[in-house]
């Protein structure tokens, strides 16, 4: 590998992957559990932050409650959405989008919270592995959040000497905003996932895009694809 090899960091939740419905699902499952109203996609949208007792806390839990329900909900969370999730596909263009890139020579990564395990279990279920040259996520449930998900790329990139100004950072939170711009990459934030678009329009990206299909002109103008 070569200093010059492009590069698009994906997020996989709500960005990759049409899962968005499934997360607003179980969280509202928690949140019966716990006396409180379930909430809409939009509130979801406006509340949503990572690490999920951010949350929650948006949600108008108390810090009682988060510290005695957080590990309960945390487990009935991912149980009921691996379940949920089985029969998801990508978001609408996901695969047209991977394929163009593949074809102009473009690595393809993925830069997630989510756990190695499920989202190649995933992507081998949807017949896509082999797009992708590297799944930087976490090993377990216990490493999760434990450090800023942006160092698993930092060390990527610094292995295989990859230039931050060849690299694209497409995501559905300001989460893949913030790591875009202390790394240096070009930030894509797509709508229709985990935040608002006035969240997505207050973290600044470069671009703003609404549908997979559109970051197509981007790479186009961006010089990574011809």
């Amino acid at each position: 590998m070569t200093s010059v090899q492009k590069f698009i960091v994906w997020d996989w939740n709500g960005t990759l992957q049409d899962d968005f419905e499934a997360s607003v699902a179980c969280a509202n499952m928690n949140l019966q559990n716990v006396g409180r109203p379930p909430v809409d996609k939009d509130t979801y949208r406006e509340c949503f932050d990572v690490p999920i007792d951010r949350f929650y806390r948006n949600l108008g839990l108390t810090e009682d409650e988060i510290v005695r329900c957080l590990d309960p909900m945390q487990e009935l969370y991912f149980s009921s959405y691996d379940k949920m999730v089985a029969n998801v596909d990508f978001r609408h263009g996901g695969r047209e989008i991977l394929d163009y890139a593949k074809q102009q020579g473009i690595m393809n990564l993925i830069l997630s919270n989510h756990l190695i395990e499920a989202i190649a279990k995933d992507l081998h279920r949807l017949k896509k592995r082999d797009a992708f040259h590297e799944i930087l996520a976490w090993p377990s449930r216990d490493a999760q959040f434990k450090e800023p998900k942006g160092n698993l790329l930092t060390r990527f990139m610094s292995h295989l000497d990859l230039r931050p100004e060849n690299g694209i950072i497409v995501g559905d939170t300001p989460e893949e905003v913030k790591v875009a711009r202390e790394l240096g990459l070009v930030s894509v934030a797509l709508s229709g996932g985990y935040n608002s678009v006035a969240l997505l329009e207050k973290a600044k990206p470069d671009h703003i895009i609404h549908s997979l299909l559109d970051l197509k002109p981007i790479l186009r103008q961006r010089k990574f694809a011809a």
